[in-house]
């Protein structure tokens, strides 16, 4: 197996951003990519054997969702609307990324947009850094999570895995989102970590940036802005 690659994850909700996002990634990368599946259609499972590899989501059945009181559920539906209705999904990434049969790996949300080689993500990783992750610094809500986990370059022997993974078994009623559970980790373990500059998690909401090497359609608005696109 090669050393490093990259990781995505894919339900059937999302299946339809699969080859736009092939499309941009393969424009400027080789590197071989694992596709986990969380859900997809046999068409769309089909097409992820055909780019690169494939597995189906392993050890997601021992996640039980835990019961949240009635005023944090209020709470959490004015930051995320009708979030419960799919709060479990955000939980299957630390599983996915528990996955990985890469030494380094990148981990990408379907709704980036891969513009430039991802070769630079992977050089901290040969130092020792366990994770690099953009850290959320514009305009930082009460609700909003410390890190952003749209794009996040790991080791696969790094501490952060196993602890993500209980966090979000044992106390995901502790936390809205994923990101929230790495958010906490990060801050709290000594992890060794480096923070992705902006440019390799753009959220095109802040404006045009002609250097940005991947930008994050994170939402449902500007994955509306990826369908124009398309």
């Amino acid at each position: 197996m090669q050393q490093e690659g990259i990781i995505v994850g894919c339900d059937q909700t999302q299946e339809w951003l699969l080859p736009w996002w092939w499309k941009h990634y393969s424009a400027n990368n080789s590197y071989p990519v694992l596709f986990v599946d969380f859900g997809m259609s046999q068409a769309a499972s089909q097409w992820c054997k055909q780019q690169g590899l494939y597995t189906p989501l392993r050890n997601f059945e021992l996640f039980q969702e835990k019961e949240v009181p009635f005023q944090k559920k209020q709470l959490w539906e004015t930051y995320i609307s009708s979030l419960f209705t799919f709060r479990t999904a955000f939980f299957k990434k630390p599983f996915a990324l528990s996955q990985t049969p890469f030494t380094f790996s990148i981990w990408l949300d379907l709704d980036c947009q891969v513009k430039q080689s991802l070769e630079p993500l992977f050089f901290p990783l040969n130092l020792g850094i366990e994770i690099s992750i953009r850290k959320n610094k514009r305009n930082l809500q009460a609700l909003d999570s410390l890190y952003n986990s749209g794009v996040i370059a790991f080791r696969r022997d790094a501490k952060f895995l196993s602890l993500w993974v209980g966090e979000v078994l044992e106390r995901n009623d502790q936390h809205l989102t994923d990101e929230h559970a790495l958010s906490l980790i990060l801050t709290q373990e000594s992890i060794p970590l480096i923070e992705l500059p902006e440019i390799y998690n753009w959220n095109p909401l802040y404006g045009d940036n002609p250097e940005a090497a991947i930008l994050h359609f994170q939402g449902g608005f500007l994955k509306q802005e990826i369908r124009r696109l398309n």
